[in-house]
């Protein structure tokens, strides 16, 4: 069992985020001790790392709070979650081809200023 602050450390987030996901109804039913101390498990660090990966992507939290609703409902709900996971990953991989496009602008663009400062120091 992890407290929050080691929870928040495993997972990227700070613990004031993992009380806001709580909030909205992204992680629910975690433990708590005998002082009222969350108790977060290995199965809700997984869960975490899940919502953490889908946010990381772009996808709201109502979208993400409708798809873990569906897991929720068991397997009558697979195609539908599949669907919702295959169009994140095209989303995604639109992102990554946006960001190698500017990548290759960024690479010019210092390619471009090396070739001024080495014209610079052969002036000098």
């Amino acid at each position: 069992m992890y407290t929050i602050h080691q929870a928040a450390k495993l997972v990227g987030l700070s613990p004031y985020s993992l009380r806001y996901y709580e909030k909205e109804g992204l992680i629910s039913h975690i433990s708590r001790d005998s002082r009222g101390v969350r108790a977060y498990s290995e199965e809700d660090i997984k869960n975490i790392q899940l919502i953490v990966c889908l946010r990381g992507t772009g996808m709201s939290i109502a979208q993400i709070h409708d798809y873990l609703a569906l897991c929720q409902e068991g397997d009558a709900t697979l195609s539908v979650r599949r669907e919702i996971i295959k169009r994140q990953e095209e989303v995604t991989l639109r992102q990554i081809d946006a960001l190698q496009q500017q990548l290759e602008t960024i690479k010019k663009k210092v390619a471009y200023y090396d070739a001024l400062l080495a014209q610079n120091n052969q002036s000098t």
